[in-house]
């Protein structure tokens, strides 16, 4: 080999060296906590509040009475506003915080 072969040889190499990557880091075990939302368990069918009647099923022929119309409906949204309500409690005690 000539010395241009070695000199050419040795450019290559050095070249190549200076690719080389720093050597990988050593690995560290790091213990993380992961909140992981958990299905609850259905209700029991016992629970679940049963949906009030309509108005049209306990009064077919409302009165003319708008008065009494008034007390009627009145009477019919606080029955609905408690079922919301069971409902509602129901609902969150099953699907978590």
């Amino acid at each position: 080999m000539s010395a241009a072969h070695i000199m050419m040889a040795g450019a290559a190499f050095a070249a190549l060296a200076g690719c080389a990557t720093p050597p990988a880091p050593e690995p560290r075990i790091v213990t993380q906590t992961v909140n992981v939302p958990v299905r609850a368990p259905c209700p029991d069918p016992a629970d679940v509040p049963q949906v009030p009647r309509r108005v049209a099923e306990e009064h077919p022929t409302m009165p003319a009475d708008p008065n009494e119309q008034g007390r009627i409906l009145a009477a019919k949204v606080i029955e609905l506003f408690g079922y919301a309500m069971r409902a509602d409690a129901l609902l969150r005690g099953c699907s978590g915080p």
